[in-house]
């Protein structure tokens, strides 16, 4: 499920031996598109239809038509540029590393838990506010090893608080 590949663009063994290289997709967000490649798409969910669609549509082509394929554009409503380039900087940090999957309720603390990279990717100069964004585009995406990270550290910048520090933190 998670890649291993390094590059941008995952090359694929065809069936008559050959390599071939399969197309990026374009997140639409602002006005503005950010690429993702095979690698980064396998690691959400909502692209799973996406990936599946192309692999049926490439059945039988010949390596050089696929390389000439057009890319397929994603819109992404509801999300920011902010939000997508955040959670397309913990894919890109993931493609050699499956991502830590923490079992629930967390018993330990989530400095314990988790790598120094996705440690250093959460708290790395975010507020709250940007935190509950990561939150969001990675639900909307589906990726929830994301989405267990932002909630870890929520829980730990929030645990211990009253309930009108927390009304001001999330406000």
């Amino acid at each position: 499920m998670w890649p291993t590949s390094t590059t941008m663009a995952q090359q694929n063994t065809s069936s008559n031996g050959e390599d071939q290289f399969l197309p990026c997709f374009l997140f639409q967000v602002d006005g503005k598109e950010y690429a993702v490649d095979i690698a980064l798409a396998r690691m959400m969910d909502l692209m799973k239809p996406e990936i599946q669609e192309y692999a049926s549509s490439s059945e039988g082509s010949n390596p050089s038509s696929q390389s000439s394929q057009s890319i397929k554009t994603i819109h992404v409503p509801n999300l920011d540029g902010n939000q997508i380039r955040a959670v397309l900087d913990w894919c890109n940090g993931h493609r050699n590393k499956a991502p830590t999957r923490i079992q629930k309720p967390m018993r330990d603390s989530m400095y314990n838990l988790f790598s120094r990279f996705e440690l250093d990717f959460i708290e790395k100069g975010r507020t709250l506010a940007d935190v509950f964004g990561i939150i969001e585009a990675a639900q909307y995406l589906g990726i929830p090893p994301l989405v267990d990270l932002g909630m870890a550290l929520l829980a730990t910048r929030l645990k211990g608080k009253n309930a009108g520090c927390v009304l001001c933190a999330v406000l």
